[in-house]
């Protein structure tokens, strides 16, 4: 809840749902048929998440390249 509530006009109103987008319904209805069409099914794996790579910290800039 917002910490003001006298604002003037009301903020929890409903949104409407219009399902699903038409572009996402066309793509599942894309895999599904040429998932018939070639006989295969496609089974989705999600990827192991990967470790970020080891960043040594910034030890400054060496003297020598300084005075240069």
């Amino acid at each position: 809840m917002h910490p003001k509530k006298d604002l003037g006009y009301e903020i929890n109103y409903p949104v409407p749902d219009f399902g699903v987008d038409h572009d996402i319904s066309d793509s599942h209805n894309s895999e599904k048929a040429a998932s018939a069409s070639l006989g295969h099914k496609w089974v989705w794996v999600e990827p192991e998440e990967k470790k970020a790579p080891y960043i040594p910290p910034s030890l400054g800039v060496d003297e020598d390249i300084v005075n240069v």
